[in-house]
């Protein structure tokens, strides 16, 4: 899925004005893992929270004492983060947010246009990609169910034979404290949208430079 983006990106620096319908194309083949058995078939912010809330409630509680912070935008446009370990000082783990509606966003560059504070919420409101680098979201079946589930920027394809076989919850408590922190932050759309304004106004510089 990771890669899917990056091609998408890299074709997107060939021509500002000709590939709007080859991106919607693109954006399709993200859809390829769905499995419509699943409870979560892709998901949004809410989506995950509530089934964390619903199926481990422990590990929403454990995610209210993380103290974690947006720390910027990846080249690729993922949302960077970073949370505390909790059970092991100094240690912090990276957490990573993209999102479907990165290619609406593509269209308001093609147009000139900004990006505003509610583009971001209007982005972050919609299906959610999401990854955590820490060992409970590898091997307590996080990843393994993001992955299934399309929700995950991490392919993962092994089922956990101990921990949380049932595979209760959608993510470590650390990505959970992340999706909190989008919803509660009164400052943090705002500072999404001016990073996200200077990433893009990258890519037209590089465009215009390949196309000269």
């Amino acid at each position: 899925m990771v890669k899917l983006f990056e091609d998408v990106l890299n074709l997107y620096s060939d021509n500002l004005n000709q590939l709007s319908e080859e991106r919607r194309n693109r954006c399709q083949k993200l859809k390829h893992f769905v499995n419509s058995e699943n409870k979560l078939n892709e998901a949004n912010i809410k989506d995950l929270v509530d089934d964390s809330k619903s199926t481990d409630p422990k590990r929403i509680e454990l995610s209210n004492t993380i103290y974690s912070v947006y720390k910027g935008v990846d080249s690729d446009g993922t949302l960077l983060f970073e949370s505390d370990s909790q059970t092991r000082s100094g240690i912090v783990h990276k957490q990573r947010i993209f999102y479907e509606g990165f290619f609406n966003l593509l269209d308001k560059v093609d147009e000139n246009e900004e990006i505003t504070e509610g583009d971001v919420i209007n982005i972050l409101t919609g299906d959610v990609y999401i990854d955590c680098n820490c060992e409970s979201h590898l091997y307590w079946g996080f990843a393994y169910k993001a992955f299934k589930n399309d929700y995950g920027l991490r392919k993962e394809t092994r089922e956990p034979k101990k921990n949380n076989v049932s595979l209760n919850g959608s993510a470590c408590k650390h990505a959970l404290s992340v999706l909190e922190l989008i919803n509660q932050s009164n400052t943090l759309y705002e500072e999404i949208a001016k990073d996200l304004n200077v990433l893009f106004q990258k890519y037209k510089k590089r465009s215009k430079l390949e196309l000269r």
